[in-house]
């Protein structure tokens, strides 16, 4: 989503809240972003499906201004579904038997971010085989591949 808010005078601030709790106050950790104005500002930030809250405010408790927002949304969906990516290695999804699956591959789209650490999969193998990772993503994404040696679900060092 890209958010644009300008002013003719002064300064205003534009807060994207993601009410976590539902409790309709703005707790520690709630504003997911937030875009500033003097005269122009643009802010774009991708964001998981659910319901937000925008709030616009003076920067500076003197200011007393118009302004002129625009917000844009592009949705980019991931194939997913509600499950998602699973959201740790202790509940990770489950892909299946990979060297089983129809061209023994599989794709997945989803969101990781601010409101959303990490994403966790598992699959098997009944064969040897050559198992080939390809990660696209904006920004610096890491991706590891782990064999659960011992079975206890967490990546040990």
């Amino acid at each position: 989503m890209e958010t644009t808010i300008k002013t003719a005078t002064g300064s205003a601030q534009a807060n994207l809240i993601f009410d976590a709790n539902g409790n309709r106050k703005v707790d520690d950790g709630e504003i997911v972003e937030t875009a500033f104005s003097s005269f122009s500002s643009g802010s774009v930030v991708t964001l998981p499906e659910g319901q937000y809250y925008l709030q616009v405010q003076p920067r500076f408790m003197s200011d007393r201004l118009e302004y002129d927002l625009k917000m844009v949304a592009k949705p980019n969906p991931g194939n997913l579904g509600k499950q998602g990516g699973g959201d740790s290695l202790k509940k990770p999804r489950a892909i299946g038997t990979l060297d089983r699956l129809k061209a023994g591959t599989f794709v997945g789209k989803d969101y990781i971010g601010t409101l959303d650490e990490a994403d966790g999969f598992k699959f098997n193998l009944k064969d040897i085989s050559s198992v080939e990772m390809l990660l696209e993503g904006q920004g610096s994404t890491q991706a590891e591949l782990i064999f659960d040696a011992n079975r206890t679900q967490q990546a040990n060092r």
